[in-house]
């Protein structure tokens, strides 16, 4: 059985977890990019 939204964020370790997994399909398919004067944020965008 498919897990509602709901349920989903109430775990904040799932919730977590499914914001690194966007963050990193986002950087994979280009709508993310890092640079070099900040090699470990995913908040700028192209």
């Amino acid at each position: 059985m498919a897990t509602g939204w709901g349920s989903l964020l109430q775990d904040e370790q799932q919730l977590e977890e499914l914001a690194r997994q966007a963050v990193d399909r986002a950087l994979a398919e280009g709508v993310l990019l890092r640079t070099s004067q900040e090699p470990s944020s995913s908040d700028v965008s192209p």
